[in-house]
């Protein structure tokens, strides 16, 4: 899978840890439905924000229950109420 998709077979493990059920796999992409039944792009696996070539972060466990703890600090902090996003509609709606 890593020779069909480019990417590292490290990364590519991760990535399979994280995932409930494999939805497509393409040329630079895994798309995936995680343990949490999220569909997205590497089941959610993320590089970008941390440093290191080989350093990556998972979705939270619960990923709905931590993006409302960070709406609710944000409106505690700030008095903003953030509008909430739901990650599944999008990719409900590229894949069909």
């Amino acid at each position: 899978m890593h020779r069909k998709t480019n990417k590292d077979p490290a990364l590519v493990e991760v990535i399979l840890q994280e995932t409930k059920d494999i939805v497509r796999i393409g040329q630079n992409s895994i798309i995936t439905e995680t343990v949490s039944g999220i569909i997205c792009a590497n089941a959610g696996v993320d590089r970008s924000n941390v440093s290191g070539d080989r350093n990556v972060v998972p979705l939270p466990k619960n990923p709905n229950a931590s993006a409302e703890g960070i709406r609710k600090e944000i409106k505690l902090l700030t008095g903003v109420n953030v509008c909430g996003y739901c990650f599944r509609h999008s990719w409900q709606t590229v894949l069909g």
